[in-house]
């Protein structure tokens, strides 16, 4: 499938975009930069995970999306709240300029330092 088909497909329904408090970037020794972010889910059973989007090869992009995203699975929405915190390594997804972490209600873009093992 092209780049241009997956353009083409709609949204999904069983995920989507969940607002967040804070994102950082956390420096580790082993690993490279780490980020790092956090909030409330609308959900108790809300599975929430850090997504990158996908740019062309060779077509870095200034500020590498990634994106905030919620699912709930087997289908039951439980609508008590939870806090979570999840992370993700940025080493080799991060833009000319840094990231943009992409949520439902604002987008936070960071600045990320070149991890040693890649220069």
């Amino acid at each position: 499938m092209g780049q241009d088909a997956i353009a083409e497909n709609k949204a999904p329904v069983s995920c989507h975009l969940v607002a967040f408090e804070q994102a950082v970037i956390r420096t580790r020794e082993i690993g490279g930069p780490l980020l790092v972010v956090s909030g409330t889910a609308p959900h108790t059973n809300m599975e929430v995970f850090l997504s990158h989007r996908i740019y062309d090869e060779g077509k870095k992009p200034e500020w590498w999306g990634i994106e905030v995203v919620g699912a709930l699975p087997g289908g039951v929405c439980l609508d008590e709240t939870k806090r979570f915190e999840t992370a993700m390594p940025v080493s080799r997804v991060s833009g000319l300029r840094g990231i943009e972490v992409i949520g439902a209600d604002h987008t936070l873009r960071l600045t990320v330092e070149p991890d040693a093992n890649d220069i």
